[in-house]
């Protein structure tokens, strides 16, 4: 939802193709950091892995080829 916000946003309009042509050729910041396409696809560079898991308001992957940390598990709880 954050890309397609900035892309709407940067294309000035609700239009499905404009939209479309932004996203297709604009880098987004987003909660996982650096979002781009890459052939109609999430660029492997812009992917931050299969499985992730927030740890200490940090997202990380936990499951992928290139794990930034540690699977935590059982899942500790919520902060109050």
């Amino acid at each position: 939802m954050e890309v397609f916000k900035q892309a709407v946003e940067k294309a000035g309009t609700l239009d499905n193709t404009k939209v479309r042509d932004v996203i297709a050729t604009s880098h987004f910041q987003t909660v996982l950091g650096d979002v781009y396409y890459t052939g109609q696809l999430l660029d492997k560079e812009s992917h931050p892995g299969e499985v992730g898991q927030w740890q200490n308001g940090v997202y990380e992957v936990v499951g992928g080829k290139q794990p930034t940390a540690e699977f935590i598990y059982p899942k500790p709880a919520w902060p109050k």
